[in-house]
């Protein structure tokens, strides 16, 4: 290790406690705040990534991992990332906060992201979904969810508010108004978060919602050629007062796209699902043959028998 590594980097010149990082935002997390908070003070300083993870003992990937909001810093790793910027202590309590408070949001966020969901589609004119690993939250039923959450580790003391707010707002897809399109694949289709019966009802859901004349369902089968590649499932919604916005959900919080740039990525993105997929009584049809498999115990889930015996 360097003589330098040893010793306190110069403090950053403009970085603040009150810098506008830290206001209070509902669509921001706390967590993205406080990577933002601590890449503009390394930034600031003018230290490289490899410097600081060589000062702190840490990998650098580490370190990049905080300042993308990929990983939650501990209140240890901020306390320490502050030491070492020789940040003044008042400041520095109010980022170890924020990070105690991110850990808390971590752990509720699925609550609160039902809540900030159903103001968005409120507002939005058309939501586009693609999923590609599980059913699309807005026809979920009440079961299905309840697993979802459970197999996500949400406790189960919080299950039932967290299903109820999920449940709450698909209320919004009877507004006809609004338009909801849904490409969804085979995989998520047949992807069992219980047993059969639960997939067997969801699915069943799935066709009474598509008897709504503002929901457009696509089912893309196993074996169709693809046209781009299925990265991630996202939300695509439009407004009619405002810019578009692209939400996707991890395991610990949610990914906001608003740059034009991504905006027109991911339109073009839901273009070529929206060519992949079949639609109306195709869509129709393909789901009630996966229906027919779980009523006669054909081969939804091999995998899963596979464990069972």
């Amino acid at each position: 290790m360097t003589a330098r590594s040893r010793q306190q980097f110069p403090t950053s010149t403009s970085w603040r406690a009150k810098d506008s990082l830290l206001d209070n935002d509902s669509t921001t997390s706390k967590r993205r705040r406080l990577s933002s908070a601590l890449r503009a003070m390394r930034a600031d300083a003018g230290i490289s990534t490899v410097a600081l993870a060589e000062r702190l003992g840490w990998s650098q990937s580490k370190v990049s991992k905080i300042e993308n909001g990929r990983t939650r810093p501990s209140t240890e790793d901020v306390t320490a990332w502050c030491h070492a910027f020789k940040v003044k202590p008042a400041a520095a309590r109010q980022l170890v906060d924020l990070a105690a408070q991110a850990y808390v949001e971590a752990r509720g966020w699925r609550t609160s992201r039902q809540a900030r969901y159903r103001k968005l589609n409120e507002r939005a004119s058309r939501v586009a979904m693609y999923m590609s690993q599980v059913v699309p939250g807005l026809f979920q039923t009440a079961e299905y969810t309840r697993r979802v959450f459970a197999l996500y580790g949400i406790p189960e003391r919080d299950q039932a508010a967290a299903v109820a707010a999920r449940v709450d707002r698909q209320s919004v897809l009877y507004d006809d108004s609004k338009q909801f399109d849904a490409i969804i694949t085979e995989a998520a289709l047949r992807w069992q978060p219980g047993p059969r019966r639960v997939l067997l009802a969801q699915l069943d859901r799935i066709l009474s919602v598509m008897t709504l004349d503002n929901v457009r369902v696509g089912v893309v089968p196993h074996g169709t050629e693809a046209l781009t590649l299925p990265t991630n499932a996202f939300t695509l919604r439009e407004f009619p007062d405002a810019e578009p916005l692209v939400t996707i959900e991890t395991h610990t919080g949610e990914i906001a796209i608003t740059d034009p740039d991504g905006i027109v990525t991911y339109t073009e993105v839901w273009a070529r699902h929206e060519r992949e997929a079949v639609h109306g009584n195709q869509a129709v049809a393909f789901i009630r043959t996966l229906m027919t498999e779980l009523t006669n115990g054909g081969p939804v889930d091999h995998a899963r028998e596979h464990r069972a015996s």
